[in-house]
């Protein structure tokens, strides 16, 4: 909660902020595991919501970084001991499945035009400025994923393997957080497409909450096991 508290960036598209507290949101869910881990970190959220005046937000951050929470320490647990074959097998899974999905995806809906919206952003309101259409062939796609599938194959094969569920298990609770506010701002707060704002945003607060994870948490980790 501290932590969340003490930087805020306002938004004002979406009445909502940008905070740190996501860090907090996943050294809870490492150190003390997916259901009191997750607990923390979402009681904490909510009260932080509270106690800067976003009470509008709170009941769906209370939600929502609970599960954000429980889900990472989930993955970190059942991940952490794994052999190295078994490391090696749910590395090439996860790098593949994002480069699938990508692949999958641009073919469906994008097909060989790749079309750029920019936008004035208003709350409640999105008005069209302009369009860039770009040339971006099946091909393109696929190399695309491809390059996707390969970097994240070597990530996973050259980071100490616990670093690498670390950041995982973030990525994973991190995007259910980034989805989840959407929803919460799109269909309860009625927001719209407006909602679309902040997602930058969360996910910005997903790298810089992993980031501070994988710095502090292998430290407090030895530090609870020595204690």
């Amino acid at each position: 909660m501290i932590l969340t508290l003490t930087i805020q960036i306002y938004i004002p598209a979406t009445k909502g902020y940008f905070n740190v507290g996501e860090a907090m949101v996943y050294l809870s869910a490492i150190l003390l595991g997916p259901y009191l881990g997750g607990f923390a970190g979402g009681f904490g959220s909510f009260l932080a919501d509270v106690f800067s005046g976003y009470y509008y937000f709170a009941p769906g951050t209370f939600i929502i970084k609970s599960v954000e929470g429980f889900i990472a320490g989930l993955i970190y647990v059942k991940l952490k001991s794994l052999s190295k074959v078994s490391h090696r097998t749910v590395v090439f899974t996860f790098s593949i499945i994002p480069s699938l999905v990508l692949l999958t995806a641009s073919l469906i809906y994008y097909g060989d035009v790749l079309e750029l919206n920019f936008n004035s952003l208003g709350f409640g309101v999105v008005q069209p400025l302009s369009t860039l259409s770009l040339s971006f062939p099946w091909y393109a796609w696929l190399m695309l994923s491809i390059a996707i599938f390969l970097a994240l194959l070597y990530l996973g094969f050259n980071i100490e393997p616990v670093t690498w569920v670390i950041v995982l298990s973030c990525l994973v609770g991190g995007s259910l957080m980034v989805l989840g506010y959407f929803l919460y701002e799109f269909y309860i707060l009625g927001y719209g497409w407006a909602s679309i704002v902040e997602v930058p945003f969360n996910i910005a607060q997903v790298i810089v909450g992993l980031s501070i994870a994988v710095i502090f948490s292998k430290p407090l980790i030895r530090a609870l096991k020595a204690g």
